[in-house]
């Protein structure tokens, strides 16, 4: 480490550097898995271009194409705001719930999976990141749900003036020793430096940077985390935010 080379009278300028580092690493990292899927897309109908396709073939992979274009755009509209300081204001979670979880909710439909959202509470947070984070945690649950499956997204309050939020499936849950570090890794004992990568249900992919964008997401809002889980059961990841500015300080 750099700050291993460096008289001590120094050192807090150094981590502050470090730290810098971190998240710009932490961003780009983001950027490539957030781009990820609607690139392979691309790439994938690329190479078919030479093949012979009925009409509606074709239109079907007209359609894809234009789908994949939607998310590139909605990734650099969600992603370009991180780049500012968090920006913390009253939210009201009915109207996040019915006006920014279509991606997800189009997910969901495509697998056959309920979601079944119960967000009634106001809460003082950075809109775009909470946004974000909850986003990724809803199509993680999604992923590691079967068909026919439920995922609940609620809210509760759980003393006077916080409100825990919850994404809770009854997919295939995650093994204890996984489990493990990640709760570790969530309290921030132990490096984000893991991966965990595995297919979905549905054979889905995975780069194994998910959950670490929803870590970074949350550290930067000042969000923790925290996952329960039961291996064949399923799992549920919340995190705590305030009602009131009051609360936030």
């Amino acid at each position: 480490k750099i700050i291993d080379l460096i008289e001590d009278d120094n050192v807090t300028v150094v981590r502050k550097f470090e730290n810098q580092l971190h998240e710009q690493r932490a961003f780009i990292a983001t950027l490539g898995h957030d781009y990820g899927n609607p690139s392979n897309t691309f790439f994938g109908f690329a190479e078919l271009l030479d093949e012979d396709f009925t009409d509606e073939e074709r239109e079907d992979f007209t359609k894809d194409c234009i789908n994949a274009s939607a998310q590139y755009r909605k990734v650099l509209e969600d992603l370009m705001p991180l780049l500012e300081n968090p920006d913390y204001t009253m939210n009201n979670l009915s109207d996040i719930a019915q006006t920014k979880l279509e991606q997800p909710q189009g997910r969901a439909d495509l697998k056959n999976v309920t979601l079944d959202v119960k967000l009634n509470h106001m809460v003082y947070s950075d809109t775009t990141r909470m946004v974000l984070l909850l986003n990724n945690l809803t199509n993680n649950a999604i992923k590691f749900t079967p068909e026919g499956g439920n995922i609940e997204i609620s809210s509760e309050e759980i003393e006077d003036g916080l409100i825990k939020i919850s994404v809770k499936d009854n997919g295939i849950g995650i093994q204890k020793n996984v489990l493990e570090n990640l709760q570790q890794m969530f309290i921030g004992a132990i490096p984000q430096k893991t991966s965990i990568s595995r297919k979905g249900t549905n054979g889905e992919m995975g780069t194994g940077k998910g959950l670490r964008n929803c870590m970074w997401y949350a550290d930067q809002a000042g969000i923790l985390l925290s996952v329960d889980s039961i291996e064949g059961k399923g799992s549920m990841f919340s995190f705590v935010v305030p009602s009131t500015e009051k609360q936030q300080e």
